[in-house]
């Protein structure tokens, strides 16, 4: 999704907001869900051997997964997209981390790709489907290690997510943008808005998602990350600014690590492939298991 698209997406909140003013939330939820993007590729394409299942999310919504196992025990990483995104569309690094030794969990979050719909999502719910897929793999038997990879809003889910747990490995956060409501303030009908009025949308959002943006933003918990971290980004992100990984960086606990991929942009999963291998030698580090 461009730069445009994911703004278009942030103000999803800003609508339903308005929405709850006017007494018409339903129809604007509707009007300003989740874009629903093609599925272009199945594991299999891959020469990957993949079990679907189907998830219970905190709410009781189904969640499409693609497990990836391995015959001995190993290491998993969990993989989550962004926002109008699904799992298809990360495919493209499986086949690197399948031959580095991991077996992969690959989910939709909720209202994206063949997951349940619901009334409406945010990056808050993207953390808790996350927080799904973890306790999914750590039932499974012979697993030496969980470790997530998130893009773009899933970056920002896994950067909560591994604020508030202790069972998670390491973290892999590409594209992560350092608060969600100045994303949202740039769309041009939030800019226009007089400071008062984007103030009363502000805490209007908060009260339906039922969080506070600057609870959950990846610059106010990044610091308290309770595993390794690795930030990535493109180097020609059109999307999120270098600003944003820049700040990230700086706020990150000691020990972290940084890559900007060269040439990369923000939605084109391939192009990073070529730099995975640092993300393995960061995973290496981290996680325990075969590495072949």
């Amino acid at each position: 999704m461009g730069r445009k698209g994911l703004l278009g997406a942030l103000a999803l909140p800003v609508a339903v907001a308005a929405g709850v003013l006017v007494g018409l939330p339903k129809l604007l939820q509707r009007k300003f869900a989740p874009p629903k993007r093609e599925q272009p590729h199945h594991p299999s394409d891959l020469g990957l051997d993949a079990e679907e299942l189907w998830l219970t999310a905190i709410d009781g919504s189904r969640l499409r997964a693609w497990y990836i196992g391995r015959s001995r025990p190993s290491p998993v990483l969990i993989v989550l997209h962004g926002w109008g995104a699904n799992a298809s569309l990360m495919l493209p690094v499986a086949p690197a981390f399948h031959e580095g030794g991991y077996a992969l969990l690959f989910i939709d979050v909720r209202s994206h790709g063949a997951s349940d719909e619901v009334d409406h999502m945010s990056m808050f719910r993207f953390a808790q489907d996350l927080d799904t897929a973890i306790d999914w793999v750590r039932e499974l038997p012979d697993v030496t290690g969980v470790g997530v990879l998130g893009h773009s809003v899933g970056a920002g889910a896994v950067i909560l997510t591994a604020s508030r747990r202790d069972d998670i490995d390491a973290v892999v956060a590409v594209g992560a943008f350092s608060h969600p409501w100045e994303l949202v303030q740039q769309v041009p009908q939030m800019a226009a808005l007089p400071g008062a009025a984007q103030w009363t949308i502000l805490r209007t959002v908060e009260r339906v998602g039922g969080f506070r943006m600057d609870d959950v933003a990846p610059r106010v918990r990044i610091g308290l990350v309770r595993c390794p971290l690795m930030l990535v980004h493109g180097a020609n992100d059109e999307v999120i600014s270098h600003e944003d990984f820049d700040e990230l960086s700086r706020l990150s606990p000691p020990g972290s690590e940084s890559l900007l991929v060269p040439g990369a942009v923000h939605d084109r999963l391939d192009e990073y492939v070529p730099e995975l291998s640092h993300v393995l030698s960061f995973l290496a580090k981290h996680m325990h298991g075969p590495k072949e």
